[in-house]
């Protein structure tokens, strides 16, 4: 005769609990709805159509948000502190593992830089090892800092063009209570790669391929 399983409430409790949370945490937009709605008409040119361009569509604001979920990283937005500072790189490559630039000024005005990449690439081990970065800037890359961000936000959050194989470049910032977004599909030059580089260059990593 079988004996009836018996599964422990505690555990049917603790279970649900953990889908609950992470239920909510994965329907948290990452981004403002506002930036789907905000498009740009483009042209290549009498021989090509004209096409429409989002700032964010919808299938990048997911695929961006499950790519940042996937390195621990929180919403910046909506902004619930007026007091927040903080700039943040994202780097989505589609042959290598995504990276995350974080800096964010503390109470007593330094600046905590915090960096993370996936595992499996040169100088991140499957273990971990080298995989998150965690430091304080100095006052010289802060200055260098706030220029890259001042000439990145001054820049069009999109531009026209794109492709399928290559990488964006994501930006946000947090400041004064309000929110920045722009990105670009594997920029050659320009304010926003001006700011991955330096926030890439501040982690100390060192990449054989910058697309």
């Amino acid at each position: 005769m079988l004996r009836p399983i018996v599964i422990p409430l505690t555990f049917l409790v603790a279970t649900a609990g953990l889908f609950v949370a992470w239920y909510v945490e994965a329907s948290v937009p990452f981004f403002p709805s506002s930036l789907q709605g905000q498009i740009l008409k483009c042209s290549e040119g009498p021989q090509f159509a004209d096409y429409e361009v989002s700032v964010l569509d919808d299938f990048e604001a997911e695929w961006f948000a499950g790519e940042l979920r996937g390195l621990r990283e929180k919403p910046l937005h909506p902004v619930l502190d007026a007091k927040s500072d903080t700039l943040r790189f994202t780097w989505l490559r589609s042959f290598h593992a995504p990276v995350v630039v974080r800096a964010d000024r503390l109470p007593d005005g330094s600046v905590r830089l915090n960096a993370k990449r996936l595992a499996g690439e040169g100088g991140c081990s499957l273990q971990g090892e080298g995989c998150e970065v965690s430091r304080t800037l100095k006052a010289a890359e802060i200055t260098r800092l706030e220029e890259v961000r001042r000439a990145a936000l001054a820049a069009p959050a999109q531009v026209c063009g794109g492709g399928l194989d290559g990488a964006r470049w994501i930006v946000e910032s947090t400041e004064d209570g309000g929110y920045r977004f722009a990105q670009r599909f594997t920029p050659q030059d320009g304010a926003i790669r001006e700011l991955g580089l330096t926030m890439i260059g501040m982690t100390g990593w060192r990449f054989d391929r910058v697309y």
